[in-house]
């Protein structure tokens, strides 16, 4: 059976990602060396100071990549990811995704454009805590949906 490690959640620690514990207690991820984490339980609204568990102990809490499309709450705004990274990240190179579309083919500036509108897309969805690593098929995160907080 696969086990989270490090490097699973390295991406996601400047985004302040969630997890769950085995003892169904949601804690935030405060930190992580190599053999451990350190979590941080949320209590009454605030997060205390950090607890030390094993990797095996926890689960990534996540969003499934379908919900993209759906309206999703992060930070206390409520948006349709896909809607707000063509509002976001496409305007600053032209007006419409279209004209985006034909930049990326200009053979000065596409491979550029292409690049950089890729790691930036990444960097938002990890942002807002998807699962762009596919770790649920290892059973190595829990969906937003399908665990409340404690």
């Amino acid at each position: 059976m696969k086990q989270l490690t490090i490097k699973e959640i390295a991406s996601y620690l400047p985004y302040k990602v969630e997890c769950i514990h085995s003892n169904n207690k949601t804690y935030r991820i405060a930190g992580a060396e190599v053999n451990y984490v350190t979590l941080q339980h949320l209590k009454d609204e605030v997060y205390n100071i950090g607890t030390v568990f094993r990797y095996e102990e926890i689960k990534l809490r996540l969003r499934d990549l379908s919900n993209l499309t759906k309206e999703i709450e992060y930070n206390g705004e409520k948006f349709i990811p896909i809607e707000k990274l063509k509002e976001d990240l496409w305007r600053d190179w032209c007006d419409s995704f279209d004209e985006y579309l034909e930049f990326i083919h200009d053979a000065n500036y596409g491979t550029y454009a292409i690049l950089q509108g890729s790691y930036r897309i990444i960097q938002k969805l990890l942002e807002w805590h998807f699962d762009i690593f596919n770790l649920r098929k290892d059973n190595l995160c829990v969906y937003y949906n399908e665990v409340n907080k404690q």
